[in-house]
Formats: C-alpha cells, structure tokens, sequence
C-alpha cells in the first residue's frame, strides 16, 4: 500500500528508525535527530498550508481559511517545542544509553 511507504519513509526520516533507535549513541544525539526529522515534516505542513492560502487563499471558505490558519499555528507551536527540546539536547551532557 503506498500510504504504508509513505509512512514507513516518515518514520525513519524522523529518526525513528530501527537501526537507530537500537544503534549506538547518545540520548542528546537520538533527540536532535528526531528533532531533525520533525522539523522536516513541519515544513512540508508549513509549506502546504503556506500554498493553499496564497494561491487560492481569496477563493476559500472562511471556514478553511480559519482551519488553515488553526494548521499553521499549531505547526509553529510545535516547532517551538521541537527547538526547546534540541536546545536542551545540545546543552545535555552525552550519557550513554542504559
């Protein structure tokens, strides 16, 4: 099923992947990887949004227009969270997985 690559593709891109996740490294390291891969999502979110409200922005329902808006805004409120977590992995001292 293509949703499947899809997701399977999203999955390690976020650095969950199976070889990293058992891999050696650090847990400072496994989190700015994964902060990485989240990242890269928001910005297909971001970016998305970003097209449907400039490109055919004027010819939207209210309703999505404000749903849009309700997208963008929780994408950049996770991308804060994402930047606070990466800030404090780099801060972090590198401990070794137990």
């Amino acid at each position: 099923m293509p949703q499947d690559r899809e997701l399977g593709a999203g999955a390690e891109s976020a650095g969950t992947s199976r070889t990293g996740r058992d891999g050696p490294g650090t847990w400072p390291q496994k989190v700015r990887e994964l902060c990485h891969g989240i990242n890269n999502h928001l910005g297909v979110i971001t970016g998305h949004v970003e097209l449907m409200t400039s490109a055919g922005g004027r010819h939207l329902p209210p309703d999505v227009i404000r749903r849009l808006r309700q997208i963008d805004e929780a994408a950049e409120r996770i991308r804060a969270l994402v930047g606070q977590a990466a800030a404090e992995s780099r801060s972090a001292p590198a401990e070794r997985e137990a």
